[in-house]
């Protein structure tokens, strides 16, 4: 920074200058529900002022809604009405025979009803409805008659070829096909629109017929197939058949006659035999068995045998006769002699007796024994003999049975063709037409007075769109004077557009145009926003140079105000180009001005005079000395004036903003320079201008001609005015001035 300074002036309030807060400021705006009520009453009074614009875009929409009805072809509905029926698949046993019963295709379930509806809608379904129509449709012209249809004739909209309109009006009703099912029923609402009434009746009738002509074929191929397949069956089923019983013929004719039962019944008594004999051919061993270990004497009793017994019992008592005989005579005695010899006689005569015996006994069991050996192999004969005929018969009885059961199946499938058959010749359709679409006598639309009334409401609501629009295309600033008229406050200047110089590209001639852009890279200074550095007449320059009247000099009560906070309502309306010219512009008169970039958030400065980085953080803290606070200000290539830029803060900026250390420095700086402009956000966006504004001696509100409006203007000076700031004037910028007033002087001003 310069060691030579300007005489010191004192802060505000030191040298007879009244505080900010002790200067006049703009009356208290309206509160937010009178400037809502006062917008609604601005936009009633400026309709009615226009109602005859209003009323005529009303009746202008109307008619244009009525006429419009003419470009747009009548249309017809047609209607038919369509009931799903459920088949009895119990007749005659149908789901024994038709492979789709039970698979919910005949039935009216929620699934088949949707399912219909999609077949109905169905390209196939159309295609055999649209090639019927071409067979059997008479070409038809569009019903003639009516202001819009003359209208139509009039302009040559309506086709007086009658097989053009007939094809257009049958396409017209393909693509309109609609299909619905009528809540809580089975029935089904087939719609069509077509510019001709009898093609739109004709389009769902046939569709109708066609959609249950097809499901009563579907189901007949379906009985038809399964009846050929049957019959085809039934010829297979019937030769097996034969043949079945051909082989059962045959084994019985090789086989001979089968007695079974007789068979078995000898089987049976030769088993009874046998065993009988076995039983008395036991009897007889045993007896034989017994009678050749047994002793003479117990050999009559076993086989109860007389002569045997005689002799036992003559031979007994012979010896008893001996034994008498012999206790009193000797052996030698004739009596015990002629004793003895009858003892041998009969010892004789037994003997004989009891061989004969034996020898009956054997014959009975030898002959017992050839009697057992002889059943017992006509028993066996006999079984082998009932085995074979066992044999025969089993394999009899499965030949039996396999015809038997081919006969099964041949008679069912014979049933099952003939149920086809009958079912075949008996047409059942799972649909039918309940009510036939006659031509309407009246169009769907377009309704020309439905038009008519939507036109009216079209046009009173353009007509006060047009009107509010205005009004609020109106309420932006766009001439001078107009937000200090607001404000009731001074306006400092009037920034115009620039206009480009003749050598200047298009590309700079466009950007020159323009207020509040991004500098151009390189950080050299921008014509734009330091357009009072040219030397040469400037209308730019000039225009600046205007707005230091109330900046540099005292007015009547000696007031001058020193800091000054330039702000604007929203972002790009030109408060840093103002700014930045209002300091060249005061520093050009040979004062020094310091030129503080409030923008801790989006700082520009820094970029646009090219210097160097800085970081205003330690100097919000109050951590800086007096030494450090002269390298933070820097000088310019502009004389007198000096610039305190910085980077972007880390730290909250509303942290810094409200400490003491910041006030201490404008305080400082107040005594070192003549003027002092700070360039802070828009005021609306963030708090940081309303912090600056509240140190400074007063606000120049920038406002950008055609965009600021109202509203944002109102609201800035109602924050400024809650915070007892001043506002010192408004700075109109990038005004489109007219070419009246530039005249034959319009070229000398140029911004390059």
């Amino acid at each position: 920074m310069s060691s030579d300074k300007l005489p010191s002036i004192p802060p505000a309030g030191k040298s007879g200058l009244p505080a900010p807060e002790q200067w006049v400021t703009l009356s208290s705006p309206p509160a937010p529900a009178d400037q809502i009520q006062h917008g609604i009453e601005r936009y009633v009074h400026s309709i009615l002022r226009n109602k005859l614009l209003v009323l005529g875009l009303t009746l202008l929409g109307g008619v244009a809604g009525y006429f419009s009805s003419a470009f747009r072809p009548e249309t017809y509905r047609g209607r038919v009405t369509v009931e799903l029926q459920g088949v009895n698949e119990s007749f005659l046993n149908i789901n024994q025979i038709d492979p789709q019963a039970g698979s919910d295709l005949y039935s009216s379930s929620q699934v088949n009803v949707q399912t219909q509806l999609q077949i109905i809608l169905s390209d196939s379904l159309r295609r055999r409805t649209l090639a019927r129509l071409e067979r059997e449709t008479v070409p038809v012209l569009d019903p003639g008659g009516g202001i819009l249809n003359r209208t139509r004739d009039f302009i040559g909209l309506r086709d007086e070829n009658p097989v053009a309109a007939t094809q257009a009006a049958t396409r017209m009703a393909n693509a309109t096909l609609r299909a619905a099912v009528i809540k809580n029923t089975r029935l089904i609402e087939i719609s069509c629109e077509s510019t001709h009434p009898k093609i739109s009746a004709d389009f769902v009738n046939t569709l109708a017929d066609e959609y249950i002509d097809q499901a009563l074929e579907m189901r007949l191929n379906s009985l038809q197939k399964t009846n050929k397949w049957l019959t085809g069956q039934l010829e297979e089923v019937r030769a097996k058949l034969v043949e079945s019983e051909e082989r059962v013929q045959q084994h019985m004719r090789k086989s001979g006659a089968v007695s079974g039962g007789l068979s078995e019944a000898r089987l049976q008594k030769l088993q009874t035999d046998l065993s009988m004999a076995q039983t008395e051919r036991i009897e007889k061993q045993a007896r034989f068995e017994s009678a050749r270990r047994a002793s003479p004497e117990l050999l009559g009793e076993l086989l109860q045998d007389g002569q045997i017994r005689g002799a036992n019992q003559k031979l007994a008592d012979l010896r008893r006769e001996v034994a008498d005989l012999t206790t009193t005579l000797t052996p030698a005695h004739s009596k015990v002699k002629r004793l003895q010899a009858q003892i041998d006689e009969t010892a004789r005569l037994l003997a004989r007796h009891t061989a004969d015996a034996l020898d009956r006994v054997r014959e009975d069991y030898e002959a017992a024994k050839r009697h057992e050996a002889l059943l017992a192999s006509a028993y066996t004969s006999q079984n082998r003999q009932v085995s074979d005929d066992s044999d025969r018969a089993t394999t009899l009885n499965i030949l039996k049975r396999d015809a038997e059961v081919t006969r099964q199946i041949y008679n069912a499938l014979l049933q099952q063709v003939n149920q086809t058959s009958i079912a075949t010749a008996l047409p059942t359709s799972s649909a039918r037409l309940l009510d036939a679409a006659r031509p309407a006598s009246v169009p769907v639309s377009p309704v020309p007075m439905n038009n008519a009334g939507t036109g009216l409401l079209l046009g009173l609501l353009s007509g006060i769109g047009v009107v509010a629009g205005r009004e609020r295309w109106l309420a932006r600033v766009f001439e001078p004077g107009h937000a200090a008229g607001i404000l009731n406050v001074p306006e400092l200047g009037v920034i115009p557009t620039a206009k480009p110089a003749p050598t200047s590209t298009p590309r700079t001639r466009f950007a020159a145009l323009q207020f509040g852009e991004a500098e151009p890279a390189g950080g050299e200074l921008d014509g734009r926003q330091l357009a009072s550095l040219h030397a040469k007449p400037s209308l730019l320059a000039d225009s600046f140079r205007a707005a230091l009247i109330m900046l540099l000099f005292e007015d009547r009560e000696g007031r001058r105000p020193q800091v000054i906070t330039v702000t604007s309502p929203a972002p790009g309306e030109g408060k840093t180009t103002v700014a930045s010219n209002l300091a060249i512009a005061i520093a050009s008169s040979q004062r020094r001005v310091l030129l503080i970039d409030g923008d801790f958030r989006r700082p520009r400065l820094q970029t646009l005079f090219s210097l160097p980085p800085f970081d205003m953080t330690g100097l919000l803290r109050g951590e800086s000395s007096a030494e450090s606070v002269s390298r933070a200000v820097s000088a310019t290539a502009i004389s007198n004036l000096f610039v305190l830029s910085t980077n972007p803060l880390e730290e909250n900026p509303g942290n810094l903003l409200y400490g003491p250390a910041l006030r201490l420095l404008i305080e400082r700086f107040r005594g070192e320079y003549y003027s002092i402009v700070v360039d802070t956000p828009p005021a609306l966006a963030v708090p940081d201008a309303r912090a600056w504004a509240r140190l400074s001696d007063g606000v120049i509100l920038v406002s950008r001609a055609g965009q600021t409006s109202e509203p944002e203007i109102r609201e800035t000076a109602k924050i400024l005015h809650n915070d007892g700031t001043r506002i010192i004037g408004t700075i109109l910028n990038d005004w489109h001035a007219p070419s009246r007033l530039l005249g034959r002087y319009t070229n000398h001003y140029y911004t390059a």
